[in-house]
């Protein structure tokens, strides 16, 4: 219960602190978006996985080790919603 309150502060932190492009404020949206899909919150996670990414891919390229770790996150999630049509192409 602790992890789900501090990790949404942690994560709005580092955007503050960072900006929305900063490689720590990504991981923490993969990280944060993974803690909760594992929890069965894919509602609140996907958009968080989906963001890091699109922005990731923006900023970097598609071999980047963070982009590489936010796109098998992101396709993982899909995976366990049993959206492989959403996961596939990643």
């Amino acid at each position: 219960e602790e992890a789900r309150r501090l990790g949404p502060e942690t994560h709005e932190v580092l955007h503050r602190a960072h900006g929305p492009e900063h490689p720590l404020t990504l991981r923490s949206a993969n990280v944060l978006g993974a803690a909760l899909a594992a929890s069965g919150d894919h509602e609140a996670a996907l958009p968080l996985m989906t963001e890091a990414v699109v922005t990731s891919r923006r900023i970097h390229a598609d071999d980047i080790e963070e982009t590489l770790n936010a796109t098998g996150t992101l396709a993982v999630a899909h995976q366990e919603m049993g959206d492989y049509h959403l996961a596939l192409p990643l």
